[in-house]
């Protein structure tokens, strides 16, 4: 049996997780999102006024899923759903999606490349070099059915001030990345 320790950052404890409460423009759409990252669900939890970690065990065995790479399909995907529009790509058909997180170090990057700044190439390598979470949306009553509760634990004060400070450091240093990777690709197509 295949089984994930998988965490869901929130503001309250979340012991019967729903489909109901989902977003359309969240990355793979509607859905209960969860990160085998710790971490991740961390700085989740932060954007929230009290911050907590539930922390669950997904049982994948008999779960349909689709798994992206960090390549233009997840980019355009990741695009399409934040737009609203989560009708022009199939893989709704699976109980869960797994892949990259598009957080905020992203953003700069997913934005140039919408708007035509950067070409799908460019943004595919800027995103290649930067760490990047993982997370899981669990898009079916099936697979919210091989999610099982194990606990709720609210981030000390101290715990989010950390938190809060690292995730500006990587942005920064994301930012500062992204910056140098296009001054580059630009180069390298004038020349």
């Amino acid at each position: 049996m295949s089984k994930l320790r998988v965490y869901h950052g929130s503001y309250c404890e979340v012991n019967t997780p729903s489909l109901d409460n989902g977003r359309i423009d969240a990355d793979f759409g509607i859905g209960f999102y969860v990160t085998p990252d710790i971490m991740m669900a961390e700085k989740w939890a932060c954007r929230k006024k009290k911050p907590i970690i539930n922390e669950y065990i997904l049982d994948i065995d008999k779960l349909s899923k689709y798994s992206f790479s960090l390549d233009e399909e997840w980019l355009d995907f990741v695009i399409q759903n934040r737009n609203g529009d989560d009708t022009t790509f199939s893989p709704y058909d699976f109980d869960i999606l797994k892949g990259a997180t598009a957080d905020d170090k992203l953003f700069a990057t997913i934005e140039q490349y919408e708007s035509g700044f950067i070409d799908s190439e460019t943004a595919v390598e800027v995103l290649n070099c930067m760490k990047i979470g993982q997370q899981i949306c669990i898009r079916t009553k099936k697979g919210l059915e091989n999610l099982h509760f194990i606990k709720s634990t609210e981030l000390t004060p101290e715990q989010v001030k950390q938190i809060r400070e690292a995730n500006k450091t990587d942005r920064k240093m994301a930012n500062q990345l992204t910056s140098d990777i296009i001054r580059n690709h630009n180069k390298r197509k004038d020349n």
